[in-house]
């Protein structure tokens, strides 16, 4: 059996390392603009880049990294990587997208090993990072497989962890100005930076990047004054409570004092989400849709777009007489 195939996280191609070189660079611009005392904190917790793929083991990557740059964390029995870079080249989708181009795969149930098919080349799992382009493998094409895939184990799977959902991609940009507004809004609400400084400093460096004939920023990149430091369901600030409204105490209920404790989370707990829901058919993570928010206000909307939500709280409201 082979083994040792799904992609390194440390396995960056050229381009990969520059982005994130690129966001690297608009931490530091946002730590040089905060006071002596805040800078080791924004850059431990939050501004931090690993050059890898997974932006570190376990919590110890800067924040910004892990919400802007790399795919959530995933399991299970399936070919998904556990983290990934969001421009990652090879992406399940349930239909076939224009977004990317179609390529076929064969299953070596010997070798338990998926080859992906491209211009009549195979490339291994472990070669999936240096595509050139953005492929798909709908839904469809996994069917005639299936029989014989739901058979394998674990450690099976884990050798060919090398793809991620479609709805999950977004283009090396579109990661990278995410990674720049949550930069912002992170260092203006709980750093003390100032807001339009860090704005003029970091559009200003976007500008000129000069990659792929790319120019940034772009459209979707909001304005200062888009409300930024506002969590988009309740509209009050991030760095304080939900809605700006006392939270009830919750009692605690026994734990074995001899467990190590899990961290502890809370209602206002910061959490990044998407407006919009991601979807296959459309690239939502971008700097337009991307956003901090309390975390009660991110579990309430799940996945759903906001003005939906509203609509629905406006409904229950007025089912109980308010």
């Amino acid at each position: 059996m082979a083994s040792g195939r799904t992609i390194s996280v440390r396995k960056l191609t050229k381009k990969d390392k520059s982005v994130l070189e690129l966001c690297e660079k608009i931490s530091e611009i946002i730590k040089d603009e905060l006071s002596d005392e805040k800078r080791e904190s924004f850059w431990t917790d939050f501004g931090k880049i690993h050059l890898t793929r997974d932006a570190g083991s376990g919590r110890s990557g800067g924040k910004l990294q892990r919400d802007a740059l790399c795919t959530p964390g995933k399991g299970g029995k399936n070919p998904l990587s556990n983290r990934n870079l969001r421009w990652h080249p090879l992406v399940v989708a349930n239909s076939p997208s224009d977004r990317f181009k179609n390529c076929d795969f064969r299953v070596d149930n010997e070798e338990k090993t998926i080859f992906i098919i491209i211009n009549n080349e195979e490339w291994l799992p472990e070669d999936i990072y240096k595509l050139p382009e953005p492929y798909c493998i709908s839904l469809e094409s996994w069917n005639s497989y299936s029989e014989v895939l739901k058979e394998w184990k674990m450690e099976d799977w884990n050798q060919n962890n090398m793809t991620i959902l479609a709805s999950d991609y977004s283009p090396w940009y579109d990661a990278l100005e995410t990674y720049a507004i949550l930069g912002i809004i992170c260092g203006s609400s709980f750093f003390d930076g100032n807001l339009e400084v860090l704005y003029k400093k970091v559009t200003e460096f976007l500008a000129s990047i000069k990659t792929d004939d790319i120019n940034l920023p772009s459209e979707k990149f909001p304005s200062c004054n888009d409300n930024l430091l506002l969590c988009p369901v309740c509209r009050a600030p991030i760095n304080g409570t939900v809605a700006n409204m006392d939270r009830l105490i919750k009692e605690k209920s026994w734990k074995a004092p001899w467990k190590t404790k899990k961290k502890t989370t809370s209602d206002s707990e910061l959490w990044t989400f998407h407006m919009d829901p991601l979807i296959e058919s459309e690239g939502r993570h971008n700097a337009q849709n991307v956003r901090f928010g309390h975390r009660w206000c991110a579990n309430s909307k799940l996945d759903h777009k906001i003005d939906y939500f509203l609509q629905y709280m406006k409904e229950v409201l007025k089912n109980h007489g308010m």
